[in-house]
């Protein structure tokens, strides 16, 4: 594994994280753990855990309310999906929506542009269209297959600029 100069970003949730993402894994007993980890590392959380940290910021409660409805959020819930949602309020185009994820899940923060992994962002882009309900599938998956083959570099990174400078990438 190569070193790098640059510090990394470590959350202080992982260590919990990785120790429940393990004792599902052992009660899973998956065939194919990586596959599985795909589909069960969603993080969730629990709708009333959710509220409470909604009101311990001081946020509006029907904004709130209307992410959990958009969203059709019940008790558990994928927690990218209400970020995304939640930030669809301040955002209004999917583009800024998704400008408004990025910078909050990047952890560059170097001063150097917002970056997430393009898997996060495939997902992201995918259920915010979904949701708004305007934008076709292919034009998504067009969008998706060019971002990944003609903008990713080999970090597997998108960054803001990518999606908001790139005139050949066109979310809405």
């Amino acid at each position: 594994m190569a070193q790098t100069d640059k510090p990394t970003c470590i959350p202080p949730e992982l260590p919990k994280m990785l120790k429940e993402f393990a004792k599902a894994a052992i009660r899973a007993q998956p065939q194919d753990l990586i596959q599985w980890g795909a589909v069960a590392g969603r993080l969730i959380v629990h709708a009333e855990e959710l509220a409470q940290m909604w009101k311990v910021v001081n946020l509006p409660a029907d904004l709130f309310n209307s992410v959990m409805n958009v969203g059709r959020f019940t008790e558990e819930i994928e927690w990218l999906k209400f970020l995304a949602l939640a930030c669809s309020a301040l955002g209004v185009t999917i583009t800024k929506t998704l400008k408004i994820v990025c910078e909050v899940l990047s952890c560059d923060h170097n001063g150097g542009l917002p970056r997430i992994p393009f898997s996060t962002f495939q997902f992201l882009y995918t259920y915010i269209a979904e949701v708004d309900g305007e934008i076709s599938a292919s034009h998504v998956s067009r969008m998706l297959n060019y971002i990944e083959q003609e903008v990713i570099g080999p970090d597997g990174l998108i960054t803001v600029n990518d999606f908001t400078q790139n005139p050949r990438v066109w979310l809405e």
